[in-house]
């Protein structure tokens, strides 16, 4: 039953899925989690937690999956208070220095523009991994503490936690928001030894960004050059940055190149 149930979630019949889900006679965590997967994946938020109150009501054992699934329903502030419950939950049986659920509810309260909270989880956590990490810094950045993504950023190296594409992407914006050209160069250098930045297109695409944002727009270009592959964003980063900083010529040149290569 369960397989079925995700069989037709995955060909995108959410109707059949819950007829075969009201069928099933015995439902268990798995048959929970499936459904409510289901729902979070469709954006259906009032039935994920409709689901997840009756699967209460059932006297289900919530397992680290079913945390993680309603964690990350609860993204928006309109979920938060649920999500608010859902830690209490997670303190009072120690699950919140779970490395996995503790970076779900650092990514459910940056949704919701907490920061504090996230901050707090994140510090209960006892051992980091990058994916926490990531988390962190991604909320410091998407909520405009710049500086303090960089520190952070700093403090995860000290710890000798390597970064990884996701990391470096994130750290890059920061960059861009408050123009640390010199901070930005040392991160390419970084990359540039793992040879990550000419494969990986998003990260290829932010470091012309970083350095287009931060005036250098000849780097920019060279690294523009020296990706494998460009899409319509990467050109139009690359034009925005000619364009801001007054380069008319080289943003109609950019424009005609990018027609060429068939994106206009």
């Amino acid at each position: 039953g369960n397989s079925i149930i995700n069989m037709y979630a995955k060909c995108g019949d959410l109707k059949n899925a819950f007829t075969v889900f009201d069928m099933m006679l015995e439902r268990n965590v798995t048959t929970w989690n499936t459904i409510i997967s289901v729902c979070n994946h469709r954006n259906c938020i009032k039935d994920c937690l409709q689901l997840f109150q009756q699967m209460q009501l059932e006297c289900v054992m919530l397992n680290e999956l079913t945390y993680i699934i309603i964690l990350s329903v609860c993204n928006s502030s309109s979920a938060l208070l649920t999500g608010r419950e859902m830690h209490a939950r997670l303190v009072s049986s120690g699950f919140e220095r779970n490395i996995a659920i503790g970076t779900s509810l650092i990514s459910m309260y940056n949704s919701c523009s907490d920061l504090k909270s996230a901050r707090a989880v994140f510090d209960a956590i006892p051992a980091h991994n990058v994916i926490s990490w990531n988390a962190i810094i991604t909320g410091y950045v998407e909520l405009g503490h710049a500086e303090e993504a960089l520190s952070r950023y700093e403090q995860m190296q000290h710890e000798g936690v390597l970064p990884n594409a996701i990391a470096y992407i994130c750290i890059l914006k920061a960059c861009c928001r408050i123009g640390a050209l010199e901070k930005g160069k040392r991160v390419h250098a970084q990359v540039s030894g793992v040879n990550l930045h000419d494969k990986n297109t998003i990260l290829g695409t932010t470091l012309v960004d970083m350095y287009a944002k931060c005036g250098a727009l000849g780097k920019a270009q060279e690294i523009f050059d020296e990706l494998e592959i460009h899409n319509v964003i990467t050109w139009n980063v690359l034009i925005t940055g000619y364009a801001q900083k007054g380069h008319a010529e080289e943003t109609l040149y950019c424009l005609e190149w990018m027609q060429l290569e068939g994106f206009l």
